[in-house]
């Protein structure tokens, strides 16, 4: 029999008689030498530690670093982290409880939070709501070359601030967003390298800083891409690209990678079946951060209550939960929001007023059972008989925390099934104990 490698992605076909593998809370590696024992394994997920910040009851909605300054909204509260574990709170802002979109420049942040823009004056430390007349009705906000944008919620326009100052709005600098094919209001706006990048429902359009007056960007001529966004907060850097939650006139639920301007596919029509029978997509959120050389961009769902990791350097999918244990169910990974700082990956809970450090020195979410699954692919010759002598699991041992476990903890389990018929657990404690049961 050919050796056989239970190590995989998420690929759960829409019949599991076709394809049912199943990774959660797992990260593909590849080996990248030729003497490697195997080609690839399977390494565990970062953990979550205990609250680095507790900002309240109220969920998190949104991060960013600028300046070296890290900034969460919990609520309708604005606060700043500082690197000695405590938070200041900078001010309070209008609340639905949806995603909040900012923008860092040299000087200011600009929020927009349930259609309110604020900004944030970085030497003076003060929060400040526009009055109504400069600005208002903004969903999606953005920074690129020296000017801050606002995209005008149910509408195509855009408008761009004075240089370098988000407090001042001229009228005259807006931009009606007139080479979509129809027009259906924008659904958001996107700042990638040095580039504003304009999604509508159904396509894309680049603009670029071409001097104009009054507004300062003007089309990059081959920047349209017929591939548009599905969630105005699905969007995301990652591996000097952007990735997407993609939307067009032909459907939705596919995910995209900028290839230039041009979109590739990263997802699999098992994942794309499963989006796509979701009771909605249009509330997912990105992130995207980088450990140990796995650049990940998320995707959360949180109408479904799922997320899932996209590796580029592996092109895999995986799931990743955060394991319920009083409901004793799945539910999405608690790490919605990221930022880095302070040489940490800070990550916010979405229900909780929390902020975590998400690292691989953590083997649990904050001190809530980490769940490891790995369903592997069908073992099948044609239809032939197979006859398994042996099976070797290997595994990494003396890994455990210090002080060790003391055993209260479920065992480590491997379900398998004999010639018979019959499933066995395999069993292995955290003291160590090897046992062999029925299931």
């Amino acid at each position: 029999m050919p050796k056989y490698s239970i190590v995989g992605a998420s690929y759960r076909s829409r019949s599991v008689n076709a394809a049912g593998q199943l990774t959660v809370n797992w990260v593909p590696e590849r080996i990248e030498v030729e003497s490697g024992k195997s080609k690839i394994v399977l390494y565990d997920r970062p953990g979550l530690s205990d609250p680095l910040y507790n900002l309240g009851s109220a969920g998190i909605r949104g991060s960013v670093t600028v300046n070296g300054r890290t900034f969460e909204v919990a609520g309708t509260q604005f606060y700043e982290l500082l690197a000695n574990g405590t938070a200041t709170l900078r001010g309070d802002l209008v609340s639905d409880g949806l995603s909040v979109s900012m923008a860092g420049g040299p000087t200011q942040i600009l929020i927009a939070s349930q259609g309110k823009p604020y900004v944030y004056d970085l030497s003076a430390n003060t929060l400040k709501l526009l009055d109504p007349a400069v600005l208002a009705n903004v969903a999606t906000v953005a920074y690129s070359d020296g000017f801050f944008f606002a995209m005008l919620q149910n509408s195509v326009d855009i408008q761009a601030s004075s240089p370098a100052d988000a407090t001042i709005w001229p009228g005259v600098e807006e931009e009606g967003i007139s080479v979509f094919p129809d027009t259906s209001a924008l659904v958001s706006i996107f700042s990638d390298h040095r580039e504003l990048w304009v999604f509508g429902p159904k396509a894309i359009q680049v603009y670029a800083d071409a001097g104009d007056s009054p507004f300062p960007f003007d089309i990059v001529p081959s920047g349209y891409l017929e591939r548009g966004l599905a969630a105005p907060f699905a969007v995301a850097k990652c591996d000097n690209s952007i990735m997407w939650l993609g939307s067009d006139e032909r459907g939705n639920g596919m995910v995209w990678r900028a290839n230039g301007y041009e979109p590739a596919r990263i997802s699999e029509h098992a994942l794309e079946y499963e989006m796509q029978n979701y009771p909605t997509i249009a509330d997912a959120v990105a992130a995207s951060f980088q450990f140990d050389g796995h650049e990940i961009f998320q995707l959360t769902f949180p109408s479904a209550e799922k997320t899932k990791w996209y590796d580029a350097a592996t092109g895999i999918w995986v799931d990743v939960d955060f394991w319920n244990q009083q409901a004793g169910r799945s539910t999405r990974f608690r790490g919605q929001y990221h930022t880095f700082n302070f040489g940490k990956h800070l990550v916010g809970d979405p229900t909780t007023g929390s902020v975590y450090e998400m690292s691989t020195r953590y083997l649990k979410d904050f001190g809530n059972p980490l769940r490891r699954v790995r369903r592997g692919p069908h073992i099948c010759n044609e239809k032939k008989r197979l006859f398994v002598s042996r099976v070797e699991l290997d595994m990494e041992a003396g890994v455990g925390p210090v002080p060790p476990l003391t055993g209260n903890e479920p065992a480590t389990t491997y379900s398998m099934t004999d010639d018979s018929g019959i499933a066995w657990n395999l069993q292995m404690t955290d003291t160590g104990i090897f046992t062999t049961v029925p299931a």
